[in-house]
């Protein structure tokens, strides 16, 4: 699941990008759109690492505590 988090990552690089070379001619509609769309997936990709962070955080701590009753 962490390759996800980096294809919103990408996906925001990706807008910036395009927004950034492309200011000139896109009407306000356009780069408003654009920088929502750089919102979400930035935020998704902030979301999510959160999460498997919080996940493989948690997973560790039970692995441990199941070492320590299978030692006792």
């Amino acid at each position: 699941m962490k390759y996800i988090e980096y294809i919103y990552l990408a996906a925001a690089v990706v807008l910036v990008v395009i927004l950034a070379t492309g200011f000139a001619n896109f009407k306000d509609v356009q780069i408003i759109m654009i920088l929502v769309s750089v919102v979400v997936t930035s935020f998704m990709f902030s979301f999510r690492r959160r999460q498997r962070k919080a996940m493989e955080k948690r997973e560790a701590a039970e692995l441990r505590k199941m070492e320590e009753d299978a030692a006792d």
